[in-house]
C-alpha cells in the first residue's frame, strides 16, 4: 500500500471531486461591510425616526428601501429611518436596525412618514455591525473533500 498522495496545488477550477489538503484560510472579512441581519428599518440616533426618500426618488411613492446587493448612497441623518432587507449592507450613519415586527410606520401631517418601535422593543444596535460569513485569517473550511 503506498499511501495517500503528496498534496499539490491545484487551480480553484480543477478542485472539485479533490481533497483539500490544509484548511482554506480567509483572506479579508466577507462580506466586507457592514448587513442587516433582519428585515426592517436602518435606523440613526434614538426614536422615532424620520422615513426619507433618496433624491432620485418621488416622494409620492413608497421608498424601495435598500436591498441586498445595493449599496446605499448616502449617510443616514441622525433623526432618521431607512427600510432596510436582510442581508443589505447597512448605510453609514445607521447606529441600528429594528425589526419589522419591532416597529411600525406612522404619518404626521407636519412631518409626513416616520417609523417607530412598537412598546417595549428596541432596535438591536448589534445587527447594524457585520455579520460576517468570514474573517480574515481564520479557517473558512477544515481540510477535506470539496
Amino acid at each position: 500500500m503506498s499511501g495517500p498522495p503528496e498534496p499539490t496545488t491545484t487551480a480553484l477550477g480543477e478542485a472539485l471531486g479533490r481533497t483539500l489538503a490544509e484548511p482554506l484560510t480567509a483572506l479579508t472579512d466577507l462580506p466586507s461591510f457592514d448587513t442587516s441581519a433582519m428585515d426592517g428599518w436602518a435606523v440613526s440616533g434614538p426614536g422615532p425616526w424620520r422615513l426619507d426618500h433618496p433624491a432620485d426618488d418621488a416622494a409620492t411613492a413608497p421608498h424601495p428601501g435598500i436591498l441586498a446587493g445595493h449599496a446605499p448612497t448616502e449617510a443616514l441623518l441622525d433623526g432618521h429611518a431607512v427600510p432596510i432587507a436582510t442581508g443589505a449592507r447597512v448605510p453609514a450613519g445607521a447606529t441600528a436596525v429594528l425589526r419589522n415586527e419591532h416597529g411600525e410606520v406612522r404619518s404626521s401631517p407636519t412631518a409626513g412618514g416616520g417609523c417607530t418601535h412598537r412598546g417595549s422593543h428596541r432596535p438591536a444596535r448589534t445587527s447594524a455591525r457585520a455579520a460576517r460569513s468570514a474573517v480574515a485569517a481564520t479557517n473558512c473550511s477544515p481540510p477535506g473533500p470539496w
